[in-house]
């Protein structure tokens, strides 16, 4: 299985986006008592307000700890150097004449035919 084989590192994209994402969220989940506080009062219903104030904010905590601990592994370390992304992302064959091809190759470089993706 390829899994077992990723670099250190593979995920790091990954966690530049999801990190800031994350902590983005923790602003929705810091209005999210007062929006459901608005709601039943607009549908005249009661809620405990305390208990989702403290879910919220409980959220809020997760949130921006998992968003910095993202943001943290995202952009800092090291980067994968090309043998290892080798392993990511192998050449593969032209499937007209099956010349090895490099992983980002749009047209093959003996038949001259557009490689579909």
């Amino acid at each position: 299985m390829m899994t077992d084989k990723l670099p250190k590192g593979t995920f790091k994209p990954l966690a530049k986006i999801v990190g800031p994402v994350t902590l983005w969220m923790s602003g929705g989940w810091l209005l999210y008592p007062v929006l459901v506080e608005d709601i039943y009062v607009a549908i005249g219903e009661t809620v405990d307000v305390e208990e989702v104030r403290l879910f919220s904010y409980i959220m809020v905590a997760v949130c921006i700890g998992v968003g910095l601990l993202l943001m943290a592994y995202g952009f800092t370390g090291q980067k994968i150097n090309e043998a290892e992304f080798a392993i990511i992302n192998p050449a593969f064959k032209c499937p007209y004449c099956s010349t090895e091809l490099a992983h980002d190759a749009a047209t093959c470089l003996k038949c001259n035919k557009r490689i579909p993706r």
